[in-house]
């Protein structure tokens, strides 16, 4: 039986799916990314996650600069969608994945500007990627206007459950594997959708990953013979995610079989469902006889193991194969379903324990992430592992390691030393933080004014803060109006007010005037609001009294001071 399986599984990798002979090596791959071949680096990242380890770490910084120089916009944005998955990895990820954008948008990709536009809008501190307010808000303005509203759009957490079934259709046929999902979902809730269903389900047969969402709600719901099928015809054209599933089919929750009949009692809730996918049964196979049965998988693990068997053959063709992807992919399947977790523990662990061989950095990181709580050491030699690969962010989640949980500020500032010299901002900024803490306030200025002039609005805003605690108001008053660039609350408040009280500068009440109403309108500021309605009440510098403009102004504000003022006015 050994030895038939045996045969079955070359024979299927022989004949049906990734010939060695088809895909290029590594080796070869690298050779053609070196001479800036984009094309092959997306290939290497593809095929082997190459940015995922060590060596391809490595090459992935050095190939930046010369993605950069490419005059293709095409091949720049498809890099920059690859570098966007992986940017947490390298010193200020971020800006580079913007910078690569920018590149592709310059050379007339609309889908380029769409994604920065699309950035913009979703991010209210873009400016603390890009170094100031006005850039982005300038390039939203230009942008805007040569593309179609429509391809801007506001992402929100649960965009597809609140689609509608017209929307949903059009994005699960642009190939959409969530939005499929969740359109099959709206088509059981009636049974007049079931002839939109089936239309639909044609159509989603001669996709990729609208027919994985089909195989998959049928495998749940309808039939899971045919889920099988589906999933398998997937496979054998290279479908990662539908191999791992083959490799893992136990699910959580019931399992749907077709069957004669029933006994089993069911919910009002679940008649409904069951009713309607008997209504969509029949249609499909003709047959009147046939009725849904639920059945909820059984506790039991050894009766889970027995339904694994013919998962086995793809597990072994995961691991005989060798390919990176499909290993990755199968060890987060697993992982990332409860029950799936305990029942292939061994096949996890040999999974692990081939990525953490092959110095991938991902793996590395879902691993101390897991073992935070349960297993405080193993979760920091997982850590230091991937920060000794170069990873950015374990060095950073190290560094915060060491000063939280270890209390060892000495330790952790040594990984932020490291960082703030290869230009990591947000680590220059951490250490300037620690020595703000610490008392150093000398140390502390001069790292913040390195992030400031980098155009950290994090940093300037400290700086303003620190020279203000000092009472140097005049340095404060210069950051102060350097952060208004970021369209700070905070920073324009504080603009006015040192023109306000006349901290070492000249009063200028209309100039405070117009700070204060800037800070109210962006976040309903109440001191804002009631110093307003004090300089009306007062007058004088350059600003005529206004019982009136006072009245309304300290109506806005919340505060005593506020309160007070209008009662001492007899205005409520």
């Amino acid at each position: 039986m050994k030895i038939i399986l045996f045969i079955l599984i070359n024979l299927f990798i022989f004949t049906t799916y990734t010939n060695a002979s088809e895909i290029a090596s590594k080796e070869a791959l690298i050779k053609k990314a070196n001479k800036g071949n984009i094309q092959a680096m997306i290939e290497l990242n593809k095929i082997y996650l190459f940015p995922q380890t060590k060596e391809g770490f490595e090459f992935y910084k050095k190939w930046y600069n010369l993605v950069l120089k490419n005059n293709k916009s095409k091949d720049l944005l498809s890099f920059a969608k690859v570098y966007n998955e992986y940017k947490s990895m390298f010193i200020n990820g971020e800006l580079k994945y913007i910078e690569l954008l920018e590149a592709a948008d310059k050379l007339g990709n609309k889908n380029a500007a769409i994604i920065l536009v699309n950035q913009y809008k979703n991010d209210m501190d873009f400016s603390r990627v890009v170094g100031n307010y006005e850039k982005p808000k300038k390039f939203y303005e230009r942008v805007v206007k040569k593309i179609n509203p429509k391809d801007i759009v506001i992402k929100k957490s649960n965009e597809y459950s609140t689609m509608d079934i017209k929307k949903l259709k059009k994005a699960a046929l642009k190939d959409n594997y969530l939005a499929t999902r969740y359109l099959l979902k709206k088509y059981l809730r009636d049974k007049k959708y079931l002839d939109e269903y089936l239309a639909f389900e044609k159509k989603a047969l001669k996709l990729n990953e609208s027919k994985r969402a089909l195989a998959d709600f049928f495998y749940e719901y309808i039939n899971k013979t045919k889920g099988i099928r589906l999933l398998e015809e997937l496979a054998k054209k290279g479908n990662a995610d539908a191999i791992a599933t083959l490799a893992t089919k136990p699910r959580n929750g019931f399992r749907y079989d077709i069957k004669r009949d029933s006994k089993e009692k069911l919910t009002d809730s679940q008649e409904r469902i069951f009713e309607i996918l008997s209504v969509a049964a029949k249609k499909v196979y003709e047959d009147s006889n046939i009725k849904i049965v639920a059945k909820p998988i059984p506790k039991n693990t050894n009766y889970l193991l027995d339904d694994s068997k013919g998962a086995l053959k793809w597990q072994e063709f995961i691991i005989n194969d060798n390919k990176p992807y499909l290993i990755s992919k199968l060890r987060t399947t697993i992982s990332n379903n409860i029950i799936t977790y305990d029942i292939y523990k061994d096949l996890r662990e040999k999974l692990e324990e081939k990525e953490i061989k092959e110095e991938n950095i991902y793996t590395l990181r879902e691993l101390s992430n897991y073992y935070k709580r349960k297993n405080k050491k193993l979760s920091e030699k997982y850590l230091e592992t991937a920060s000794k690969l170069g990873d950015e962010k374990s060095s950073n989640d190290l560094a915060n390691f060491y000063t939280y949980d270890k209390r060892d500020k000495v330790k952790s500032n040594e990984i932020l030393e490291k960082l703030a010299s290869e230009g990591k901002i947000s680590a220059i900024n951490d250490l300037a933080y620690s020595y703000y803490k610490s008392k150093d306030i000398k140390k502390a200025i001069e790292y913040y004014e390195i992030a400031a002039n980098a155009g950290s609005s994090r940093a300037i805003d400290k700086l303003r803060i620190i020279y203000h605690e000092q009472k140097n108001y005049k340095e404060a008053m210069k950051y102060a109006q350097r952060c208004t660039l970021f369209d700070n609350p905070s920073c324009y408040f504080y603009v006015g007010y040192y023109n306000h009280l006349g901290l070492d500068t000249k009063q200028n009440l209309s100039e405070a005037i117009k700070y204060y109403k800037k800070a109210y309108s962006i976040n309903k500021n109440d001191y804002a609001a009631n110093n307003i309605g004090q300089i009306y009440l007062v007058g004088g510098a350059g600003v005529k009294k206004n019982l009136e403009l006072a009245k309304q102004w300290l109506r806005k504000s919340n505060i005593n001071m506020a309160k007070n003022t209008l009662k001492k006015l007899g205005a409520k």
